[in-house]
């Protein structure tokens, strides 16, 4: 993990991550949404690697609905 992961809290950050990824695990994302504060982590059941290959619907809802949350939030400091 990065050291510079904290500056992302700045940032609005979703983690879209495919249960059934071996190449990066799941436990990945958990750390990665550990270490990037007010991150989220969604893991998508019956997914692997390319999530949105994989599940592109479930994919574009989740990424559609973080836009909307995203650009109705007052910015972060």
């Amino acid at each position: 993990m990065s050291g510079r992961l904290e500056e992302l809290a700045r940032l609005p950050v979703q983690l879209i991550w495919g249960a059934d990824d071996t190449w990066q695990v799941p436990d990945w994302g958990r750390k990665l949404n550990k270490a990037i504060p007010g991150s989220e982590l969604h893991i998508i059941d019956n997914c692997g690697h390319f999530a949105p290959e994989e599940r592109p619907h479930q994919v574009a809802t989740l990424t559609i609905d973080f836009l909307r949350r995203c650009s109705a939030a007052p910015p972060r400091h």
